[in-house]
């Protein structure tokens, strides 16, 4: 999605105004309206759609600085409690309400800051060509930072949509919220309302009449992919539809994002306001905390992993529980991974008759093609495969080792690592050939002289004659002789101190 802006240069138009849909004119003098004694020129009436007021774009009567008149219909007011609010927050990041009140006609008025690039719908519609991942990412950081003002403050907006996000300046970008007309002041988290917000840009939890700050980051994460899909993901959808779509189904369009922006995305659009992204994993997002490996960081047995390879690492020092648990690592990883070229490599995992080890050894090949091939937390190296196979082949392999080489060679494991990941060519040539021999052979010994036959053929020679074998089995028996041999002195010493006790007790 990213472009190459300092190459392009797009001529900014300020948007345009318009007449259509607009009753009631303010009544004063020729174009004019007086607010508390005050005589502001009416410029125009602002093409601004809006079923509770009229905007009209408005000049002073000194300096000729302009602003924007929010010129409410009869009978309808904005909440006091949130408009005072507002005009003493003093805050950058909310457009500045510089009068409000009533005229004489008995209609409520805001008199506001003029912003000279109007709304982002407008912005958008105006300049497509400057709406590229350069700025969405700095759209990203402004919008954050709004929120997180007005949150700090305990203010939900509950209608976070472009018409009510007003550009200042465009280079650097500069933004400012408007709108407040529905917001709630918030003492928790959680505000009940019965009032239905735009729908479009409304979050699931808030078709039933609860809304949180994670709500406002919904319309956040719906503005982005908005931007990103070049049209609304609801675009052409009755209400009907797309109330049945919030509240049951993923975004439309998220799935055909990519790059940087997907974890962004998902994490803001993610249906459970409780794991919903917000400032934090936002703010971290920008700064790259959170990679675009994952878009929630996961905290994998006590560990934070934010990248695949950090899982990996992860997994390997915690092998014997992640084996067990590798279907649930695998449903996990289908639904936070970013990276959806690796999707199908995941849903092929814990096929049936494959170890849960194979599994887990086939999930490091796929998100860390880059690790040396480990086996049950083993560094598997042409030269440990050649050591152990001369003991089994010399009849002095344990248990362990002979389970680990049969278990390399009934999962073709040889095979997936040299096709999955960065296995050299005498590994290839060498394992990859004894293995595809071996895999037909059940005996361990059969595979452990085919492997050395690859390996280490000098040392084929070098097995234990009968002569060496009948005396290493003799070691063993006199090894075993000699600890009868001490078990035995022990217990007649025993015997002994308990018969001079007991004699000593009678005496």
């Amino acid at each position: 999605m990213s472009e190459n802006t300092s190459e392009k240069t797009f001529k900014i138009d300020k948007p345009p105004g318009g007449s259509f849909g607009i009753s009631g004119a303010p009544q004063g003098n020729s174009g004019s309206i007086k607010l508390k004694d005050t005589l502001y020129t009416i410029v125009e009436m602002l093409g601004v759609t809006s079923g509770e007021a009229d905007i009209y774009l408005v000049s002073g009567p000194e300096s000729g600085r302009k602003f924007i008149l929010k010129y409410y219909r009869r009978n309808i007011e904005p909440k006091h409690e949130i408009v005072e609010m507002l005009s003493g927050l003093g805050s950058a990041r909310v457009v500045s309400i510089i009068d409000y009140g009533s005229t004489a006609e008995g209609r409520f008025y805001e008199l506001q800051e003029f912003a000279e690039h109007g709304a982002l719908d407008a912005f958008i519609k105006n300049n497509p060509g400057a709406v590229d991942g350069r700025f969405i990412r700095s759209f990203v950081r402004e919008l954050n930072e709004c929120l997180s003002d007005i949150h700090s403050k305990n203010i939900i907006h509950r209608d976070i949509k472009p018409s009510n996000i007003l550009i200042r300046a465009v280079e650097p970008l500069s933004i400012a919220l408007t709108d407040f007309g529905i917001s709630s002041v918030s003492a928790s988290l959680v505000h009940q309302t019965n009032y239905n917000r735009t729908i479009t840009y409304a979050a699931p939890e808030a078709l039933s009449g609860m809304v949180s700050k994670a709500s406002d980051y919904w319309s956040f994460g719906i503005i982005v992919l908005e931007m990103l899909l070049k049209k609304h993901p609801y675009e052409d959808m009755d209400a009907k539809t797309i109330t049945y779509c919030i509240t049951t189904k993923e975004v439309p369009g998220v799935e055909s994002v990519t790059g940087e922006f997907y974890p962004l995305v998902k994490g803001t659009l993610n249906r459970d306001d409780k794991r919903r992204w917000q400032q934090r994993e936002v703010g971290d997002w920008l700064a790259d905390i959170i990679k675009n490996d994952f878009y929630e960081p996961f905290s994998f047995y006590g560990a934070k992993c934010l990248d695949l390879k950090e899982l990996s690492m992860n997994l390997v020092a915690n092998w014997d529980r992640a084996s067990r648990e590798i279907v649930l690592i695998k449903q996990w990883l289908l639904k936070n991974v970013t990276e959806r070229g690796l999707i199908p490599l995941i849903k092929g995992l814990c096929r049936q008759g494959v170890s849960e080890d194979a599994s887990l050894f086939e999930l490091l090949c796929i998100i860390n093609p880059e690790m040396k091939m480990i086996f049950r937390k083993i560094n598997i190296t042409r030269e440990l495969v050649a050591e152990i196979s001369f003991k089994i082949y010399d009849g002095e392999g344990t248990p362990e080792e002979i389970g680990l080489l049969d278990a390399l060679v009934d999962g073709r494991l040889f095979r997936k690592y040299s096709e999955m990941a960065s296995g050299g060519a005498d590994f290839k040539r060498d394992l990859l050939a004894a293995e595809e021999e071996s895999f037909a052979v059940k005996e361990t010994a059969k595979r452990a002289e085919i492997f050395l036959e690859r390996l280490a053929p000098e040392k084929l020679g070098q097995k234990a004659g009968p002569y060496k074998s009948l005396l290493r089995k003799i070691r063993k028996i006199e090894y075993s002789k000699n600890h009868l041999y001490l078990i035995g002195l022990g217990l007649i010493g025993l015997i002994f101190l308990l018969t001079f006790i007991l004699i000593s007790i009678y005496d």
